[in-house]
């Protein structure tokens, strides 16, 4: 019979090293976490979205002024058909965004060091 008191096994030794090295920085948890993206990885992931938005924005202030001017049933109806796809194109945008940061962990203002600190330990864990 194999005496297993003498062995590591592979998450106790992950364990004991992470405890080792990061004392109380370490909560055990780490093993089952996701990778957690830099945030320049996601700026450029959220990128086109505010470019979307911001070519977006001016048009539907365009519009809102033209049907506010306009008398006419039918160009009302046609700037406000207009209004409504765009309206649609900036929610999906703006819904993409925000959900481009969730997806890999939401930005907040601890994603920096978040990142920072599971590169850091991942560099000691690989070395």
């Amino acid at each position: 019979m194999i005496n297993f008191d003498d062995y590591y096994f592979l998450l106790h030794a992950y364990d004991v090293l992470g405890r080792h090295l990061y004392g109380d920085g370490w909560d055990g948890t780490e093993y089952k976490q996701d990778s957690v993206p830099s945030p320049s990885e996601v700026d450029e992931k959220r990128k086109p979205h505010i470019e979307s938005i911001q070519l977006i924005e001016p048009r539907l202030n365009e519009i809102a002024k033209a049907i506010s001017k306009e008398v006419r049933a039918e160009a009302i109806h046609k700037l406000k058909t207009e209004e409504a796809d765009l309206l649609a194109r900036r929610g999906q945008h703006q819904s993409t965004f925000t959900n481009t940061g969730n997806q890999e962990r939401a930005i907040s203002t601890g994603m920096t060091a978040t990142y920072e600190d599971k590169q850091r330990k991942n560099i000691y864990l690989l070395a």
